[in-house]
């Protein structure tokens, strides 16, 4: 583990830790599929639904699903309330990705980054904002280059100042109905490199609604 501080412009210390899981190098002929990426048109864009999930299984099954999309280097911006889901959602795309349905993989809401290695060159970076005012001094956690070179799935992405936005990412909205306690899940994909894969994010959709229709 290595022990780092990070200045802010409401705090004057807070300290934290950058956490760093060495795995096997992932092999591709894990992955479950990867969709065909094609044209997308308007409606792909507007009209993706929103995700109805019952469980705790649920949730973790659409990261799963997201894993045979997303890149190498992309960035995944995770809403909702606390206890919502973004860390059970981000579970499932790592354990898919890494291959290994046990596979501890907790919050960094105290540590702000648990970072995870699963291959040479290749990096997910899972950060947890929420402890951080909006708009500090994020320097140390070195966003620009993290979001250029890795898989980045940032929950509360609110705390982060507008230049460090991505022109491009997947917002993920969780948001909880208050008298059933499900889950409803909104993809939102911003900029020309996920508006790309609307078509995939609408054959996502569906193989879930088709799935949960059917269990």
């Amino acid at each position: 583990m290595i022990a780092v501080q990070l200045q802010s412009r409401s705090l004057a210390l807070i300290p934290s830790l950058i956490r760093m899981r060495h795995n096997p190098p992932y092999r591709v002929g894990c992955r479950a599929r990867v969709y065909s990426r094609t044209p997308p048109s308007s409606d792909d864009v507007a009209q993706l639904q929103a995700i109805t999930c019952e469980s705790s299984e649920d949730i973790e099954s659409v990261g799963s699903y997201l894993s045979e999309i997303v890149d190498d280097i992309d960035v995944l911006l995770l809403r909702g309330d606390l206890g919502a889901g973004k860390t059970t959602l981000t579970r499932g795309l790592i354990r898919s990705k890494f291959n290994d349905p046990e596979m501890m993989v907790t919050s960094p809401s105290y540590l702000l980054d648990n970072c995870y290695q699963y291959g040479e060159h290749l990096f997910i970076h899972h950060m947890d904002l929420y402890r951080l005012p909006a708009g500090c001094d994020m320097g140390i956690l070195n966003i620009p280059h993290v979001f250029s070179t890795s898989l980045s799935i940032i929950e509360w992405p609110d705390r982060l100042s507008p230049e460090l936005i991505p022109e491009s990412y997947l917002g993920l909205t969780i948001s909880i109905d208050s008298a059933s306690q499900q889950r409803s899940i909104q993809l939102e994909p911003r900029g020309k490199k996920w508006e790309e894969r609307a078509p995939q994010l609408n054959q996502l959709i569906k193989s879930i609604i088709s799935r949960n229709n059917t269990a």
